[in-house]
């Protein structure tokens, strides 16, 4: 069952049952009452009218929350649900059949018996269309009465009879009573209408009148005042999807693509998911048709009006209703481009079958193209199948890799839980934490065994606790809420995101074993600039323990290596490019980005980084002039040891770092690390004394590194770096512990030629 299922069941039973609009929604009533009319003949089913959200719809038509009331007591409780399921789906494979029947009609009519096969062949092995036709839902259900609209609009074309007129009406009566986005087919078949018979213009009145009429059958001749106005009109009801589709316009919907998270939208968002989602041999012959009369000479039509009259109502519909998606803030999906594909399987039909090739060089050239290309789309198909919904072409990566392009039904639509069931009980996985894209039904009637995570049902929390640190268990997480839908935080499973699961099921639900950490993190360091990203409950409440060490320092002057680096942890830094600097980069190569949150909620924007255990800080070996003969390390007479200097040459400055190993802490008096700049005559080029730690910070074992950056020497002369430490409050200088009356390290640098920063 898709999250959708219940809710269309729901509303056609219910209008079915009681002859009552109230729970119609947000889509009009024709394929509603369509597929639940198996449901009707079901015995046992409550009566809605009994239910206590029947009498609160009234009150709020432009919510949804009476009509998920009464699909969970009626349609998803009912054992076993498939038995409800089955048959609308069956109802909805219908309306797939007839589509399928008007695009070959159709095509065959323009384009001969070939051009109606290949027409045939695009819709019936297109994955997209595959997976809508095998569900309940108003897409396919729109794409085939506006299709079979057009198409009888178009006969009407060639032969103007009242009959046609009649049937057109009706037909397009059903599709305005399936979609709101069909309102469209008005103005293309008045447009295209009144361009081919000017005098005409009673009879397409009266079809759209018959449509109009149609419509109101629909709603059973009801007459009434609009829900909320005191605007009295036939098929009042009729409003009611035009109020949700306001309020679901105004609020917005939760939509993710390419990386981002919004709540209105993007106006390449159905062009960017037509490219990914289209199989590409289809794209290609679409190419070729569009093309092929630069290359190839088409039969010409005989004058202006039979051209209008084959391709006015192929390419205006399709045109008018692209650009409309354009402007659309509700980005929830693929299918919403439904009904653009049968036009576009004409004209492609139309266009390659009537070609007049220039050779039989040509002629086989085409056929065997085309043969390829059909062949290409089989394959790509069945490798998906069952899994239509999860599909996407080659540009995407296909469908393992589709989510991170896109979400909501275009990938997971809680079609997946028969799949984890069986996963389960073959890799003998028992009870795992499941988050996934709000199910109106209990994932547990198909043999799941879990426990909630956000945003499932149940007494689970709003943010996923220890998000930056998931407990040890078994966890699978849809790909639609790996993207953040709908969550309060769209990152808030990022830790998952940046792992390869351990199992793709579906290709949309992915399986993560977390094993206990051995030995476990045991410190969390962030950086201060610009600010501290995670106040201590933050950090206790991210990483799910209290009992954490919380170390801080300036990542722009200095870094710390708690515990000398050998045992794991995390770093965490504001999000901000003052921190992305090479030092900071080349101090975290050995640790692993594990989270990031890349905007603000609650925290600040910030990145996670995990320190594995036994990385290793790099091994420094340096040339001591004084004292003479000895080697690093050298310990002082205060809490540190020194370890040695690297240095290099940036773009606009000498960087030298200082290494230390603190041997006692924490360090509540003032202290200071020195370094001048020297050139092999003594000239003391600079000065770049500091400290990036805090002292206070510090504990046995802690490495320290000191960033010291001075102004690029402008002559190429002999560089020296005076080191040492000293404290502030007294400006004394600690000697050396093997050398007491020595209290400064003179050291040669050796100058690299680095050019970063």
């Amino acid at each position: 069952m898709i999250v959708d299922e219940g809710m269309h069941l729901a509303s056609g039973y219910a209008i079915l049952r009681t002859g009552d609009y109230r729970l119609v929604e947000e889509h009009p009533p024709f394929v509603k009452l369509w597929t639940a009319l198996p449901v009707l003949f079901v015995p046992g089913l409550s009566d809605p009218r009994e239910l206590p959200a029947w009498e609160e719809a009234p009150n709020r038509p432009d919510e949804s929350l009476a009509l998920l009331s009464v699909a969970r007591d009626i349609i998803t409780s009912y054992r076993p649900v498939d038995r409800l399921i089955f048959p609308g789906r069956a109802m909805a494979g219908l309306l797939a059949l007839i589509l399928g029947a008007v695009v070959y009609r159709w095509a065959a009519d323009l384009g001969g018996k070939w051009g109606g096969l290949l027409a045939l062949l695009l819709l019936t092995l297109d994955p997209n269309i595959l997976a809508h036709s095998a569900v309940v839902g108003t897409d396919l259900g729109a794409a085939a009465t506006m299709a079979a609209s057009l198409f009888l609009f178009a006969r009407w074309l060639r032969q103007p009879t009242t009959l046609r007129l009649v049937i057109t009406g009706i037909v397009s009566g059903l599709a305005l009573g399936t979609k709101t986005s069909a309102i469209l087919i008005l103005p293309t078949v008045f447009l295209i209408g009144i361009l081919m018979y000017p005098r005409r213009w009673p009879a397409l009145l009266g079809l759209l009148g018959i449509a109009g009429l149609t419509l109101w059958a629909l709603y059973r001749f009801e007459v009434g005042y609009i829900p909320g106005t005191g605007i009295f009109c036939p098929a009042p009801s009729h409003a009611i999807p035009f109020l949700r589709l306001r309020r679901h316009m105004t609020d917005g919907h939760p939509a993710f693509l390419l990386g981002e998270n919004r709540m209105h939208g993007w106006w390449y968002y159905f062009p960017v998911a037509f490219a990914l989602k289209t199989p590409l041999p289809t794209l290609l012959f679409l190419a070729i048709a569009l093309l092929s009369p630069l290359f190839l000479r088409p039969r010409r039509f005989p004058n202006m009006a039979q051209g209008l009259r084959t391709w006015g109502p192929i390419v205006l519909f399709p045109l008018m209703y692209g650009i409309s998606t354009l402007f659309s803030p509700l980005n929830i999906g693929y299918r919403h481009l439904l009904p653009v594909l049968p036009f576009l399987f004409v004209l492609v039909g139309r266009a390659l079958c009537t070609i007049h090739h220039t050779s039989r060089f040509t002629l086989h050239v085409s056929r065997f193209t085309y043969s390829a290309l059909l062949a290409w789309l089989a394959l790509g198909t069945l490798r998906v199948a069952p899994h239509y919904l999860a599909y996407f072409n080659e540009l995407a990566g296909g469908p393992d890799n589709g989510w991170r392009y896109l979400a909501d039904s275009n990938t997971d639509w809680g079609q997946g839980y028969k799949d984890l069931a069986r996963f389960q009980q073959e890799r003998g996985v028992g009870k795992v934490y499941l988050s996934a894209f709000l199910p109106t039904y209990d994932p547990a009637i198909y043999g799941v065994v879990y426990e909630p995570l956000t945003p499932m049902w149940g007494n689970t929390p709003a943010v996923f606790p220890s998000r930056l640190n998931p407990p040890p268990g078994d966890y699978v997480i849809s790909a639609t809420t790996l993207d953040g839908i709908p969550l309060v935080d769209p990152e808030m499973y990022d830790w998952f995101r940046r792992r390869e699961p351990d199992a793709r099921i579906a290709h949309v639900l992915f399986y993560y074993h977390i094993p206990p950490q051995d030995p476990p993190p045991t410190w969390v360091a962030q950086c201060t600039v610009p600010d501290v990203p995670l106040s201590p409950e933050a950090v206790a409440e991210g990483f799910g323990r209290d009992d954490l060490r919380r170390v801080y320092f300036d990542c722009t002057q200095g870094w710390l290596y708690p515990a000398g680096g050998d045992v794991p942890g995390w770093y965490v830094f504001y999000r901000d490019p003052v921190t992305e600097t090479p030092f900071a980069r080349s101090h975290l190569s050995p640790a692993r980005l594990s989270y990031e949150q890349k905007r603000r909620s609650g925290t600040p924007p910030f990145r996670v980084y995990e320190w594995p255990a036994g990385a290793r800080v790099p091994g420094l070996s340096v040339h001591l002039l004084l004292p003479e003969g000895m080697s690093s390390p050298v310990p002082l007479d205060g809490p540190l040891t020194f370890l040695g200097a690297a240095a290099s040459r940036q773009a606009d400055a000498l960087e030298v770092e200082t290494w230390w190993q603190v041997t006692a802490g924490p360090i509540t008096r003032p202290l200071s690390i020195m370094a001048h700049l020297l050139t092999d005559a003594g000239d003391v080029l600079g000065l770049a004394d500091g400290l990036g730690v805090s002292p206070v910070m510090w504990q046995p074992g802690d490495v320290i590194v000191q960033r010291h950056r001075f102004p690029l020497p402008q002559a190429s002369v002999g560089l020296y770096l005076r080191t040492g430490a000293y404290w502030l409050d007294t400006m004394e200088r600690w000697p050396l512990a093997r050398t007491p009356e020595v209290n400064i390290m003179l050291i040669s640098l050796p100058i690299g030629n680095d050019s970063a920063d």
